[in-house]
């Protein structure tokens, strides 16, 4: 219960204490809606990179030889192809990585190795592909081989 009462207010303290209120609700709100937004991204990346798994083995599958089965795999590529859209959609794409210069925030070295006159820190191998969302924000990091310094 507030330790005043309303009767002893001037108008204009009462419409101070009216504005302020205002102004506190208005900062609620946009808080709120702030960490709902946050949360809704957030499980968006938890989704998708889950998703990233799906692609993964779907692309170890398409790397297989099947001379016996073209029917099979055209549908592994076909189900590929859905999930690429799929993660275009929302905004998400491979990266390259492949001969560039070895970033901890869009990269994870899983290794080192030595190649004689390379430039170190180059990348070598990707050995799993790194994604992306249009904006820059990195969904999963590649995971890469990198020529030791």
């Amino acid at each position: 219960m507030p330790d005043f009462q309303l009767e002893t207010l001037s108008p204009d303290e009462l419409r101070e204490r009216y504005l302020r209120t205002l102004a506190d609700l208005d900062n609620v709100r946009k808080r709120g809606n702030a960490q709902m937004q946050a949360s809704v991204l957030h499980e968006r990346h938890h989704i998708l990179a889950s998703f990233l798994e799906v692609v993964d083995n779907l692309e170890r599958a398409m790397s297989l030889p099947h001379p016996a089965h073209a029917e099979w795999a055209r549908g592994i590529q076909g189900i590929h192809q859905q999930m690429l859209s799929l993660f275009l959609l929302f905004g998400v794409e491979p990266f390259e990585s492949l001969g560039q210069m070895f970033d901890p925030v869009r990269h994870e070295a899983v290794a080192q190795v030595t190649v004689p006159g390379a430039v170190p820190n180059t990348i070598t191998d990707v050995l799993l592909k790194g994604y992306q969302f249009k904006d820059g924000t990195i969904l999963r990091p590649a995971k890469v081989r990198v020529v030791a310094s």
